[in-house]
């Protein structure tokens, strides 16, 4: 559409049906194919109708990620699309330069693992370059950390479509209002954005306007009427005051379709507004929300509420209705009449008012439900499956009942006809928060796969006629009821916690029955006295199992297969746990919370032999872990052992061959890893069946640790290893140059480490971290021999005093250096010879200097840096051309400023400069402006609240 390619058809057909039928043709023949992603809205086009497309394009395409741009004839280019990085700076842009005639300006936001997907963009590309295409047609910003638009939209009247979804901004400027063209604008989740521009009303072909994740809006701006040919409207806000639109200005939006959200009802006057914005019209709209404020927000009429609920009726082809927030007592009759038989999603939320519900059983496409925050319903009586229908909630699905504080009855026999059948569909059944609400679920869902109840202290909840079921969540409640036998074949996932199973009406045991089946004898998890015998081969697809607050758990017995993940939590061990040995398939066990009796582990046997990860927590009393455990586990790979205060050591002699990672956290009296020091020091490798895999070690918390142990030089495939917080530790073992493998160090918060093995460190080590090591005086031997060292990190070390003779190594790529009390001998040395260093941080080095880098004492910088960051220098007035008169991506400043090749600039703690540095008006600021990220102690310097 933006691209003028669809053309008005005769008969009138909207565009978008046009768009969507001729989209559905190339789909359909392959051209476009859906993503592998959830996201079933992206299409990606097939490989060779990729490289036919770009034939027929020609020049008229242009993507910047193009290697060869010198042959390009850019007169010729119309749509250009480039994938967005962090921070897209002005030498990034320099190119649209020769393009004169672009319509289309599309970033691309690739979406990257574990990270943010906001980026920065040079402000120049906004008030300079994109001003210059007279041409363009579509525009697109999103996701770009962009607080206000300094575009003069006047100068773009031929746009038809703007994205500026994912952005900063809190208002839009008037000259937005000039882009009577306009046909689709997107503000979705501009979560800052407090005001629309008032003069919206000018645009007059806006076809779509998405405000999804806007909230922030109070109102819309006056004449919302007047844009006629409106079909998207994601979100309606009701003002209050004359600048506002109201409710009746829907009257003329005939074209409404998807989904409306109709916030600020509060602030109808009357039922006479609610009736003129003609609800029942609008037969396109699919999805309705209603909304009021918030209950707390200030006195409300309920009665007047109750009318213009009454009268916002949707038409009877609506699929989906939201109620939230609603005052009033009671629901209007139209919710829940048979016919809305398209209504398909129901949801009443937080209407704090209300004391009953309306018939909702006789809509018989429904298939979610959800009533959440009526905190004054007492009860769900037979009326809300309706009269005079045999199958009430035919099609019924989810089901979900959460934060009725009051509600004490859920009738589940209507009218005393026990021959009708409810929920016969019913997949999931959630109940959460409804402390009051007694009696029992009902008895036949022959359909449920997913059951969730919690908080309902005084529910009784039946398991005998759930043959599907698959995922069982009950947490604080009265009792979990088997009278029959039942096949849990299907059972993927039980949590069972603070709630008791009864069967046949004893508790105490349960049977060890036929397989497959659980047999009439009781059990209470809270006093599990023979647990093992609930997990009938019947379980043997079960992937989790939980069980908590069981504080008389004796043993386990258990016949068939296990899960594969197992948590035992909030067990007060009276006596040593037997059993675990005999279960079949476990590959995690977690041990944890109030462990506090847990002495020992007594069999040889124990722990089952597949066990592949195991953690313990907690346990108070443990003081070791056994030899047998040691030698007879051959598939442990993970052992996390965390708030053992009596534990002193680890193991008596060596690891199990296939750990390949220890964790040990918050161990009180934990002294060293392994106990017979001589033996451990006095055995090698060679004398052992298999060497030890161990290839992450980490250490945390443990305040009595003096020595890692001298066995530690015997863990020969170890790669990583991390201490922290070990404020007795004084030396690492002289043997570490012997691990060949390792890659990583890292020590921190270790007060009383005063040096490093006179050996130094392994060739191998790509990464050093030193942090808070106060009596720390010198820094690792032969250093500079680290030939496989990249980063290295020095921080607040306050009494190094020596700097190694021949410095660095020059192939480290990263350094930081903090509080570094040698930074000034280490300046002198030269950083400019480490030739490959990409990115530098200093931090608080030196509180006299007053330019950087510092000329007085000729300090010059890498020419291979990317990336600076100094912070913590009280008196810098000004950065000296010096130093980085020889960098390639950085130029001299103040003199010409900084480069339009640099993305980003981080100032903190240089007050002086902050104030140089002002937004418009410092005398630096020129300077600076056209980098993309500038952040000034911590803020960014184009975020308006910045300023405030």
């Amino acid at each position: 559409m933006a691209g003028g390619i669809i053309r008005q058809s005769r008969n009138n057909e909207q565009l978008e049906d046009l768009g969507s039928k001729c989209f559905g043709d190339l789909v359909s023949r392959s051209i476009f194919q859906q993503t592998a992603s959830s996201d079933s809205s992206k299409f990606v086009m097939h490989d060779l109708i990729h490289d036919l497309a770009e034939l027929v394009s020609g020049e008229t395409i242009f993507r910047l990620e193009e290697a060869n741009t010198r042959s390009r004839r850019f007169e010729r280019v119309r749509h250009s699309s480039y994938a967005c990085g962090g921070c897209d700076g002005k030498n990034m842009f320099v190119v649209f330069n020769e393009i004169e005639h672009l319509r289309t300006f599309l970033p691309l936001r690739l979406r990257r693992r574990g990270g943010s997907n906001a980026g920065y963009i040079t402000r120049t590309v906004l008030s300079d370059l994109l001003p210059k295409f007279k041409r363009l047609r579509m525009l697109s910003l999103q996701g770009y950390c962009i607080g206000e638009l300094p575009i003069p939209f006047e100068d773009l009247r031929l746009l038809r479509f703007l994205n500026l979804a994912d952005t900063d901004i809190r208002s839009l400027p008037e000259s937005t209002c000039k882009l009577l063209n306009l046909e689709i604008f997107i503000l979705r989740n501009c979560s800052r954005l407090i005001k629309l521009p008032p003069k919206m009303r000018n645009l007059i072909n806006l076809r779509h306007l998405d405000l999804r994740g806007a909230k922030l809006l109070k109102e819309m701006p006056f004449g919302m009427k007047e844009l006629k040919k409106l079909q998207t409207l994601s979100n309606f806000i009701v003002g209050k005051g004359e600048t506002a639109s109201g409710l009746e200005d829907l009257k003329c939006l005939n074209f409404l379709c998807d989904e409306l959200c109709i916030a600020g009802l509060e602030n109808v006057n009357g039922p006479q507004n609610a009736r003129e914005a003609a609800l029942c019209e609008k037969h396109n709209l699919e999805a309705l929300t209603l909304e009021w404020g918030s209950q707390s927000d200030g006195p409300r009429d309920a009665v007047l509420e109750e009318k213009v609920l009454d009268t916002l009726q949707p038409h009877e082809c609506i699929k989906e209705l939201a109620i939230r927030h609603y005052g009033g007592a009671r629901f209007p009759p139209w919710i829940g009449q048979h016919s809305f038989s398209e209504m398909k999603v129901l949801k009443l939320e937080n209407c704090g008012n209300c004391v009953s519900l309306p018939s909702l059983g006789l809509m018989s496409s429904l298939k979610h439900l959800a009533v959440k925050g009526l905190k004054k319903l007492k009860s769900l009586e037979s009326e809300v499956y309706g009269e005079g229908f045999s199958m009430p909630f035919s099609s019924l699905e989810i089901l979900s009942f959460e934060n009725l504080p009051e509600c004490e009855h859920w009738d589940t026999n209507i009218k005393g006809n026990v021959l009708v059948e409810i929920f016969p569909r019913l997949h999931k059944l959630s109940i959460v928060e409804c402390p009051k609400l007694s009696g029992k679920l009902p008895e036949l869902l022959p359909s449920l796969k997913t059951l969730v109840v919690s908080k309902c202290e005084k529910l009784v909840v039946p398991l005998s006629c759930y043959p599907m079921l698959c995922r069982l969540e009950v947490d604080e409640c009265k009792e979990l009821v088997c009278r029959t036998p039942i096949d849990f074949k299907l059972i993927k996932s039980v949590t069972i916690s603070n709630s008791s199973l009864d069967m046949n009406g004893r508790k105490g045991m349960l049977y060890d029955g036929p397989a497959g089946s659980l047999l009439p004898k009781p059990m209470t998890t809270t006093n599990v006295l023979e647990f093992g015998k609930l997990l009938k081969p019947g379980f043997q697809i079960l992937e989790t199992l939980v069980i908590g607050n069981s504080e008389q758990l004796k043993s386990w017995r258990q016949h068939g297969d296990f899960p594969k993940k197992y948590m035992v939590t909030d067990h007060g061990f009276k006596k040593p746990v037997r059993g675990l040995n005999m279960l079949a398939s476990p590959e995690e066990v977690s041990i944890e919370e109030s462990c506090v009796r847990l002495v020992l582990f007594p069999e040889i046997n124990f722990f089952p032999r597949n066990l592949r990860s195991l953690l313990i927590n907690n346990s108070t009393a443990l003081k070791s872990l056994p030899e047998e455990m040691m030698e007879n586990n051959s598939q442990l790979e993970r052992l996390y052992i965390k708030d053992c205060d009596s534990l002193t050591f680890i193991a008596r002699r060596r690891l199990p061959a296939s750990l390949k990672r220890l964790e040990i956290e918050n161990c009180e009296k934990l002294q060293r890893l392994f106990d017979d020091e001589e033996d451990a020091s006095s055995s090698s490798p060679s004398s052992s069946s298999s060497p030890v895999m161990l290839k992450h070690l980490r250490i945390d918390h443990c305040p009595e640790l003096t020595s890692l142990s001298s066995g530690v030089q015997f863990l020969e495939a170890l790669e990583d290893l991390k201490i922290g917080h070990c404020p007795k530790l004084e030396s690492i073992p002289d043997g570490l140059p012997n691990l060949k493998c390792l890659q990583s160090i890292y020590i921190r918060d270790c007060p009383s480490l005063v040096s490093f093995p006179e050996r130094g460190l392994p060739h191998t080590i790509s990464g050093v971290f030193i942090a808070s090591c106060v009596k720390l005086e010198a820094l690792p031997n032969d250093l500079h021999k680290l030939n496989s060292l990249r980063g290295l990190s020095i921080q607040l070390c306050p009494n190094l005093v020596s700097f190694p003779e021949e410095g660095f190594p020059t192939n480290l790529t990263t350094l930081v250096i903090e509080k570094f009390k040698l930074y000034k001998t280490l300046v002198q040395w030269g950083l400019h010879r480490l030739t490959s260093l990409r990115d530098l941080y200093i931090i608080g080095c030196d509180d006299e200097a007053e330019c950087f880098p510092d000329e007085e004492i000729g300090m010059t910088l890498p020419t291979s840096l990317t990336h600076l960051s100094f912070c913590g220098f009280q008196n810098l007035i000004f950065l000296s051309s010096m130093g980085f008169q020889n960098l390639t991506s950085l130029q001299s400043f103040p003199e010409v400023g900084f480069p339009s090749s640099l993305w980003g600039l981080d100032i903190r703690y240089c007050p002086k400069l902050k104030t140089a540095c002002k937004r418009d008006e410092g005398k630096e600021w020129s300077k600076i402006a056209h980098i993309p990220r500038v952040e000034i102690d911590g803020k960014f310097i184009y975020d308006p609240e910045a300023e405030e």
